[in-house]
C-alpha cells in the first residue's frame, strides 16, 4: 500500500503548462498501474469476505428447494449492502465460492494483481464445465501458471480463448455435452422494455451462422451512398429489417440521382454476395483421431465437434496451411495425403482463378467430389505467384476487405497437433520453405505468409483490441523502405503482424513505436512505446499456444543487404517520413539493448547503420 501511495503522490500534482513532460507522463502511468494493482487486491479481499460469509450462513444449511433459501438470503445481504440488484449480489456469491473451491490459484493471481476483477467473471464462467475435482484442480493450476508466465494484460477475448483451450483439452466430453445443450436452447426473443417506442430483437444460433447473418446485414447497409444521413448502426438496423421482412433496402440521402446501387429484395450486392468464415484446426481434429480445440475468426476457440460439423457442410472448403507437409516419426518421406494434396495443387494452379475474379469468389469452379480428411482441395493461386505453394487463404487481402466481404465457411488445417498438444509433423513442404513474399514485389507477403500471420495473431495485436485477424491490415513492424528494401523492415513472420485500421494509423501517423521479437522460449513478444517512451506490454499469447505446430512452419528468409552495402550508398538529405522511420529503428535498437529478456534473446531484425532511408510510404 505504501508503494501505491508513493506512486500516486509522485505522479499526481498540479496540471502541467506547455509541452508535456515525458517524466511526468511516465509517473502518471505508473500511478494508473498502481491503482489497478490495488483494485485487484481489494477485489480479492471482498471475495474472501463473501466466501467466509457463505461458509458461515450457507454451507452449514441443508440443501433445499425454497426460492428464498440461504444462498438467496446471502445474495440479498450483499446486494443491499452494495446497492446492487439481487442478481448481481448472487453473482458475487457464486464467483467468491468458485474462487474458493475451484480456482484457489486464480484467486491468488487476483490478490497479486496479475488479473483484475473484470477477469474473474470470465475465468469463472469458462471453467464451469469442469465437474471432476481432479480436473478442476489441474485446470486451476494451468490457468494460474499461464497467467503468471505470460506477462502483460489479458483482453477479454484472449483470456476467454486461453481458458477454453485448457478446458477443451482437459474435458472434451463435457464440452461436447454442453454444446449440444446450447444448440438445443437456441431461440429468438423480443425485448420491449425500451423507451421512446423502441424495442430490441435478438437471437442465439451457431457462431458461424451468426457471423454470416451479421456480415450480410453489414454488406446490405453499406450499399447506401455517402450522403445517407443515418449513422452506421441505424443503417444496419434498417438493413436487418429489410432482410427479415423481404423488403428492399433504401438509401435515405434524398438526392434526385442517388449513386447507390441497391440490390433487389431478399438479396445482397454482387460484390458482397459471398461471406467467408475462417476456421482453423489441426489435422488430427479434422479426421476425428483427436478432439483438440479449434479457432474461428471473429469468435474464438471452439470445440472439435463444432469444427467437424462445419467441415462436413456442403459449402466448406478444406485447405492445409502447409501443402505437402511430411509426417514425422517415419522415414521422412511425404505421406500419401501430401502427394494427393500437391497433385491437386498443381492441377488447380494450372486452371487458375477466373479472369478478373478473386480466388475466394471462384471456389465453386473446381468440382473434386466429396471432401474428406484425406482429400484436400485447393483454389488456384493468384497469377503473379502461380509457382508459390498455396496457403489456403481464399479471400482478398485486408486492405480491400470492404470490397469483397466473404461468403462461405472455410475449415483449415494448421500445424497438425496430437492429443497431447505437441506437433506430429515437420511443417516444411517437400519443396523447401514457403515463400515469404510475392516474386514481383518483396513488400507484399505471399498468400502463405498472409494466412500464417493471421492464424498466428488471431486478433489485432494491440492489447485490448479484439478486431478479428481476417479484418485487419498486415503491417511491417519495422517500416519497409520501398526505395531500398534491404534497409527497411523485412517481409517475414517476425517482421509482420496484424493491426486494425485505427491502430495501423496510430502507428503510421503519430510517434508511437511498436516492436516484435522472440523470447527465450520461442514465444513472440510484442511491445508498444508511447510517444514519451513508456513501455506497454502486448498480448501475453497468440494462437501458437493453441496450435504449437505453427512454430515449426518455415518461410524463406528475404534477402538483406550487408552493412558495407549500406555505407557505400550515396548520401542525401532525409525527408520527414524517412527521419521518423530512422528514429523509430534507432529507438527499437536502444530498447532492445536495455531490455533484459534473458538468455536466448533474439531481435526481429539485425542492427544496421541508419543513414539515408529515402521516403518510404506507410
Amino acid at each position: 500500500m505504501s508503494e501505491f501511495l508513493e506512486a500516486v503522490e509522485s505522479g499526481i500534482g498540479e496540471a502541467a503548462v506547455g509541452e508535456p513532460d515525458p517524466e511526468r507522463v511516465a509517473q502518471l502511468m505508473t500511478a494508473v498501474g498502481s491503482v489497478r494493482a490495488v483494485e485487484s487486491f481489494t477485489a480479492w479481499a471482498q471475495y474472501e469476505a463473501i466466501a467466509a460469509l457463505h461458509t458461515e450462513l450457507v454451507a452449514s444449511q441443508p440443501a433445499d428447494y425454497r426460492l428464498l433459501d440461504a444462498h438467496a438470503e446471502l445474495g440479498a445481504r450483499i446486494a443491499m449492502f452494495g446497492a446492487l440488484t439481487q442478481t448481481m449480489g448472487e453473482r458475487l456469491v457464486d464467483e467468491a465460492v468458485a474462487l474458493r473451491d475451484r480456482l484457489p490459484q486464480v484467486a491468488l493471481c487476483l490478490r497479486d494483481g496479475v488479473i483484475t476483477k473484470l477477469h474473474v467473471a470470465t475465468v469463472v464462467s469458462r471453467t464451469e464445465l469442469i465437474e471432476d475435482a481432479e480436473d478442476a484442480e489441474a485446470v486451476d493450476a494451468e490457468i494460474a501458471a499461464t497467467l503468471r508466465r505470460r506477462k502483460g494484460g489479458w483482453s477479454r477475448s484472449r483470456l476467454r480463448d486461453m481458458c477454453d483451450r485448457i478446458v477443451f483439452r482437459r474435458d472434451p466430453d463435457s464440452v461436447r455435452r454442453r454444446r449440444q445443450q446450447a444448440h438445443e436452447d437456441r431461440g429468438v426473443w423480443l425485448d420491449t422494455d425500451r423507451e421512446h417506442g423502441m424495442a430490441a430483437l435478438g437471437g442465439t444460433m451457431s457462431a458461424e451462422n451468426a457471423r454470416i447473418a451479421f456480415e450480410s446485414v453489414k454488406s446490405l447497409a453499406a450499399c447506401a451512398c455517402k450522403a445517407d444521413p443515418r449513422r452506421v448502426a441505424a443503417r444496419r438496423s434498417d438493413a436487418m429489417f429489410a432482410l427479415l421482412t423481404g423488403q428492399r433496402f433504401a438509401c435515405e440521402c434524398g438526392l434526385a440521382e442517388c449513386p447507390a446501387v441497391i440490390p433487389e429484395a431478399r438479396s445482397l450486392p454482387d460484390s458482397q454476395a459471398r461471406i467467408v468464415i475462417h476456421v482453423v484446426c489441426d489435422e488430427s481434429t479434422l479426421d476425428g483421431s483427436a478432439d483438440n480445440p479449434a479457432f474461428m475468426d471473429g469468435y474464438g476457440v471452439t470445440g472439435a465437434d463444432h469444427v467437424r460439423d462445419i467441415a462436413g457442410q456442403d459449402h466448406t472448403w478444406i485447405r492445409p496451411l502447409v501443402p505437402g507437409a511430411t509426417k514425422s516419426g517415419g522415414s521422412g518421406t511425404e505421406s500419401a495425403q501430401g502427394r494427393r494434396a500437391q497433385r491437386t495443387t498443381r492441377e488447380a494452379a494450372q486452371r487458375g482463378p477466373a479472369a478478373g475474379g478473386d480466388v475466394g469468389n471462384d471456389s465453386r469452379r473446381f468440382t473434386p467430389g466429396p471432401v474428406g480428411a484425406d482429400e484436400t482441395v485447393y483454389a488456384g493461386p493468384p497469377s503473379e505467384c502461380a509457382d508459390a505453394p498455396v496457403s489456403g487463404d481464399d479471400v482478398i487481402s485486408a486492405d480491400s476487405a470492404d470490397s469483397a466481404d466473404r461468403a462461405d465457411q472455410t475449415a483449415r488445417t494448421g500445424g497438425a497437433v496430437d492429443a497431447a498438444g505437441s506437433p506430429d509433423f515437420d511443417a516444411v513442404p517437400a519443396g523447401g520453405p514457403l515463400p515469404s513474399h510475392l516474386p514481383s514485389d518483396p513488400y507484399r507477403p505471399s498468400r502463405a505468409l498472409d494466412t500464417f500471420v493471421r492464424i498466428r495473431d488471431g486478433y489485432c495485436t494491440v492489447l485490448g483490441c479484439e478486431a478479428p485477424a481476417w479484418s485487419v491490415d498486415l503491417d511491417h513492424v519495422t517500416e519497409y523502405d520501398h526505395q531500398h528494401p534491404e534497409r527497411g523492415g523485412r517481409t517475414e513472420p517476425l517482421g509482420l503482424n496484424g493491426k486494425c485500421r485505427f491502430h495501423h494509423l496510430l502507428k503510421s501517423f503519430s510517434h508511437w513505436v511498436d516492436d516484435q521479437f522472440l523470447g527465450p522460449d520461442g514465444h513472440t513478444i510484442r511491445v508498444w512505446y508511447t510517444p514519451e517512451g513508456v513501455r506497454i506490454a502486448g498480448p501475453p499469447e497468440d494462437n501458437t499456444a493453441l496450435f504449437p505446430g505453427l512454430k515449426r512452419v518455415r518461410f524463406a528468409v528475404p534477402a538483406t543487404g550487408s552493412l558495407r552495402e549500406l555505407i557505400d550508398q550515396p548520401m542525401r538529405e532525409r525527408t520527414r517520413t524517412a527521419a521518423k522511420h530512422a528514429r523509430r529503428r534507432h529507438e527499437r535498437e536502444l530498447n532492445r539493448a536495455d531490455r533484459a529478456v534473458g538468455p536466448g534473446y533474439r531481435p526481429a531484425h539485425p542492427s544496421v547503420d541508419f543513414t539515408d532511408y529515402g521516403p518510404p510510404p506507410f
